[in-house]
């Protein structure tokens, strides 16, 4: 199979350099299918625990018939990725779903905590994933269960299921990245991170910076650029060089008046659930009948209302919503 179709490069094309308008002349390049609402953690910072119910274990799992309902709308796009508000290797279909759309030209990459990785190891390898992103947020497994939730063992297996993926990936081995929320907690413990990436010898890891999911306008806990000791911290660590790719933080100004520039995902990437209710946004927003739902408008939900509104917003450089204001794509 090739990479890419000539409808896709020209609907990247499209994507990549055309130019930004309220109505998005492009499909979108990515697709997030949030696969489940179930989990093997309560991690702290995760959108469930600020929600009310609706993402807590009350919907059954996407089936395989659901998925390809929702990518029959956008055959233009080029990368599929499979993520949850939960823990996607707990989906019944999931290995089915990916079998099918790896027969097309399209890259997919799955979003896991790594929490079953033991578990589903040879289905993982079988898949053959373009990229596996393994959320790990913890150095220990004390802390891990404080702030993620499990038991005593789960920290450990998690790190024997990379360790496991890393030696077993076949020739046409996936991408395999590792990500931790930089709690003001963990931001000093950096250069341990990176030490404790670089042996698992994934190839990239990427430090994210807090969502703020209960309070957009509480910036505690947030790195912002007005702290001279994490902006002098950061400047230093990057000069180092590393054995592994870190994507560092982007740090948040606080009282962001205007966005720095525009939010591209609302121009590339779409999210859609169970329900086909799609995503407001690619970070903060979860997904919402009121962003739209993909089963009853079609492909219209791609330039219906509401993404018209938030596009021209951003064309103004204006924000429509808090959310927004610490959201590190409109970051200066």
């Amino acid at each position: 199979m090739s990479f890419f179709s000539l409808q896709q490069l020209k609907n990247y094309s499209v994507a990549r350099w055309g130019t930004k308008s309220d109505v998005c002349k492009n499909d979108p390049t990515q697709i997030c299918l949030y696969v489940t609402d179930r989990c093997t953690l309560s991690c702290k910072w995760c959108l469930k625990q600020f929600e009310s119910s609706k993402y807590l274990n009350q919907r059954s799992d996407m089936s395989f018939e659901q998925a390809k309902k929702i990518l029959q709308y956008f055959p233009k796009a080029a990368h599929l990725s499979l993520a949850g508000f939960g823990e996607p290797l707990l989906v019944e279909d999931l290995f089915k779903i990916t079998a099918e759309f790896k027969k097309r030209p399209m890259k997919t990459s799955i979003i896991t905590n790594g929490t079953l990785l033991l578990d589903r190891i040879d289905d993982i390898l079988h898949a053959e994933f373009n990229g596996i992103f393994v959320s790990v947020n913890s150095l220990d497994s004390i802390n891990y269960k404080l702030t993620c939730g499990g038991n005593e063992n789960t920290f450990d297996n998690v790190l024997k299921g990379i360790q496991l993926l890393v030696e077993k990936r076949r020739s046409t081995k996936p991408y395999i990245s590792l990500g931790f929320v930089l709690t003001r907690d963990l931001f000093n413990r950096a250069p341990e991170i990176i030490k404790f990436a670089e042996e698992t010898k994934a190839e990239c890891l990427y430090l994210h910076n807090l969502i703020p999911h209960d309070n957009y306008n509480d910036y505690t806990g947030i790195l912002t650029t007005d702290d001279e000791e994490v902006v002098a911290k950061l400047s230093e660590w990057k000069r180092k060089k590393n054995k592994i790719q870190v994507s560092w933080p982007k740090l948040v100004q606080k009282g962001l008046e205007k966005p720095a520039r525009i939010c591209k995902p609302l121009w590339n990437w779409i999210g859609v659930d169970i329900e086909g209710n799609t995503a407001g946004c690619s970070r903060a927003m979860g997904t919402s009948k009121e962003y739209g739902n993909l089963f009853q408008e079609g492909k219209i939900v791609w330039n219906n209302e509401f993404r018209k509104k938030l596009r021209m917003f951003f064309l103004r450089k204006e924000f429509l919503f808090d959310c927004c204001k610490t959201c590190a794509e409109v970051q200066p």
